[in-house]
């Protein structure tokens, strides 16, 4: 971990409600407390002509905030970065399981460009870097404190401005999250990581406009070091896509419901 400025709010323009449909506990003050991450619900523009005044606020994840941020940052890489205190964090799980964010997903269309900014301005250095667990996607894996931040960067990002893309949550019993989400996650899988699962939120159903997956907790002394874990990462992914691939073929076959 090592770095004492570390990410502990993330910007949504989302309306509360639609977090409440995906089973999250709104506070009064519109934000959802994840562990060391407050989730800041800051609504959407309801026409066209107050979004293009404002278009942070058309959806998705806007901006985030750290702790012990130096002064005179107000951006990282083009993402809105603000300083903030530590929120306190929830200690009881929210309705559909989710007890904190397991990592942040910052998608750039230049890594070296982002691994410099986070460096220069937040003191932030990654931990691993690999171009072999998903194919033809640089991943590379900060931890500045609980919170993973994933800088991801491929085809699809090139072109494209930086931004925050997404978020992994760890839920307390993933089979529970998908239990009271039926509608919009499907039965968990193996995640990559060594004894975790995983299931991903179809969100939009929810008016959810930030792409979430939830994960079971981290299992510690399963995924060993160094080459070891990057062959165990690589041919668990390999896995993972091979029975997503299969789950997908039997739904094809099995047609809609009706």
């Amino acid at each position: 971990m090592g770095s004492s400025c570390y990410p502990v709010g993330l910007d949504v323009a989302d309306d509360p409600a639609s977090w409440v449909s995906a089973g999250f506990d709104v506070s009064a003050d519109s934000t959802v407390s994840l562990g060391e991450i407050s989730i800041n619900l800051i609504g959407r523009h309801p026409d066209e002509a107050a979004a293009a005044a404002a278009p942070q606020q058309q959806g998705g994840l806007v901006g985030w905030s750290f702790c012990n941020l130096p002064d005179g940052i107000d951006a990282i890489h083009g993402i809105p970065t603000i300083a903030a205190a530590a929120p306190v964090a929830r200690r009881t799980p929210h309705p559909n399981g989710a007890v904190s964010v397991d990592h942040i997903v910052f998608q750039s269309p230049d890594a070296d460009t982002s691994i410099r900014e986070l460096a220069r301005k937040a003191g932030i250095e990654p931990i691993r870097e690999t171009s072999t667990v998903r194919k033809g996607v640089r991943q590379v894996i900060f931890r500045p404190a609980t919170a993973i931040i994933e800088l991801v960067e491929s085809k699809n990002t090139v072109g494209n401005p930086p931004r925050l893309f997404g978020l992994t949550l760890v839920t307390e019993d993933v089979d529970h999250t998908h239990r009271f989400l039926p509608e919009s996650t499907k039965p968990p899988w193996p995640a990559v990581q060594p004894g975790r699962r995983m299931t991903v939120v179809q969100h939009a159903k929810h008016g959810v406009s930030v792409a979430m997956a939830f994960m079971s907790p981290h299992v510690k002394g399963l995924e060993g070091t160094s080459e070891d874990r990057e062959r165990l990462f690589e041919q668990r992914a390999r896995a993972q896509e091979a029975e997503l691939e299969q789950r997908r073929k039997q739904q094809a076959l099995a047609g809609p419901r009706l």
